[in-house]
């Protein structure tokens, strides 16, 4: 874990990521056991269906760049303004 620049344990990985659970030695991401009689695809398509569910994959795009909080909060301003036009749009008709 990295060390916490404002010196408060609490606020480590776990708070900023809430989506991995902490285990003695690091983190720990989604898993896939192969099944008996079950091909590699599926094991795959298990595989990749978790870390969508996890949100990995939004996270790790999340993190290719850096996002001012400014527009962070227009894109999702934007994205609950498209929610509510839909929900509304569903409603009327």
């Amino acid at each position: 874990m990295l060390p916490n620049p404002r010196g408060c344990a609490s606020a480590g990985l776990t708070r900023q990521f809430p989506l991995y659970r902490r285990v003695k030695g690091g983190i720990r991401l989604p898993q896939v056991q192969i099944r008996d009689n079950e091909s590699l695809e599926n094991a795959l398509k298990r595989f990749k269906r978790s870390l969508q569910q996890h949100g990995v994959l939004e996270e790790a795009r999340r993190h290719e760049r850096y996002e001012k909080p400014s527009d962070r909060r227009r894109r999702l301003a934007a994205a609950s303004e498209r929610r509510r036009r839909k929900a509304n749009s569903r409603n009327n008709g």
